[in-house]
């Protein structure tokens, strides 16, 4: 794996360390208001090398603001990220993802919100038996304001177990002027309607959130028009279902940043066990018009090219595809010519490569 630098049809279904009194400001505690995005989007990224250093500045990063990113961290696999001046000009809100790098471990979101002029990102890593441990990581931050793309919606589900919601408006956004619902189907298993979206197609991503007990989230299925439904399982280290808060993005032929203008690629790796292969070209995009390809390089490990979008920097975002207790994560990526090369990489509950699919996107 890289550092930095059996096909199935789709199914459709109807700065300083965070002090206490400073994380009592983040998401975790819950704020209320109604979404007022921003005029212009805010948007942010860091790749997170696992340091073990209290506080550093991180290298591979960037964000609208123009400023300097840094990392804090607290202990063991526990993380603060800190999108400097992201905040100047407008309120928290938007949406946060995170994916592990070549790990069979894997990273959840604890809390997002404001620092002073900062957004504050913590983050969580374990080992896949869910021991806190320090990984590598990928984190992305969206509030795409009047400028957004015009096929984009996400939530923060933060009620896992009541039977049906209404997510947070200030922490969920739909382009087609509608309100996002989330339902729980049963323990670990949930339903969200996103109405008015018009399109079955796009990309998914999912990231469990919340503190101290370890989970993950895969993307079970997604599709419908006009209304688009997604489907979203939570699972404990074990691979059980289990009630879990999480964020969930949905995009079409546009960048989970939330912004237009940038290079981005994304797939639905619907065959985890052809040598190669053009995945569905509904469920794949690319900025440049150009079409992905994947090819396997072994038992739960595949790259996938991106033609035309190669470059320096970005960021990559993976979640599990299906009815499996199986995660997924980044292994990397490469810039070869004009082609990015983004590896994914997923495994079982026990930390041993697993055929699965999943779904990729990068952006930069």
């Amino acid at each position: 794996m890289r550092e930095r630098g059996a096909s199935g049809d789709k199914v459709k279904r109807v700065g300083v360390a965070i002090c206490g009194a400073a994380l009592a400001g983040l998401l975790q505690f819950g704020q209320a208001g109604a979404a007022t995005p921003a005029a212009a989007p805010r948007w942010g990224y860091v790749f997170d090398a696992a340091q073990t250093q209290a506080h550093y500045t991180a290298t591979d990063a960037a964000d609208s603001a123009g400023s300097k990113v840094t990392v804090t961290r607290l202990g063991a696999g526990r993380y603060v990220v800190y999108f400097h001046d992201l905040l100047s000009g407008g309120a928290d809100g938007g949406t946060v993802d995170v994916t592990a790098n070549d790990t069979p471990g894997y990273c959840k979101i604890e809390s997002w919100g404001p620092s002073g002029m900062s957004l504050a990102v913590s983050v969580n890593c374990y080992q896949a038996d869910g021991t806190p441990a320090d990984e590598e990581f990928f984190v992305t931050f969206a509030d795409p304001g009047s400028n957004h793309p015009p096929n984009l919606t996400y939530v923060w589900a933060n009620k896992p177990a009541q039977p049906s919601y209404t997510p947070m408006t200030r922490y969920q956004y739909n382009s087609g002027g509608g309100t996002d619902i989330i339902n729980e189907i049963g323990t670990g298993d949930y339903h969200v309607k996103a109405p008015d979206i018009g399109l079955d197609a796009g990309t998914v991503k999912v990231t469990a959130y919340g503190p101290g007990t370890a989970t993950s989230c895969s993307v079970q299925d997604w599709g419908g028009t006009p209304r688009l439904d997604t489907y979203i399982q939570c699972q404990d280290p074990s691979g059980d279902l289990v009630n879990a808060k999480f964020t969930m993005t949905w995009v079409n032929h546009s960048s989970l940043l939330g912004i237009k203008g940038r290079k981005w690629g994304y797939v639905w790796g619907d065959d985890s066990t052809s040598t190669s292969y053009t995945p569905d070209t509904t469920y794949q995009g690319n900025s440049s018009g150009a079409t992905n390809t994947v090819t396997k390089v072994g038992a739960g490990y595949w790259q996938v090219d991106m033609p035309n979008i190669g470059g320096a920097g970005g960021v990559v975002q993976v979640s599990a595809y299906g009815d499996s207790p199986d995660h997924c994560n980044s292994g990397g990526f490469t810039e070869v010519g004009s082609t990015e090369e983004v590896e994914v990489i997923c495994f079982d509950p026990s930390g041993n490569f697993a055929d699965t699919q999943y779904t990729v996107q990068y952006e930069r």
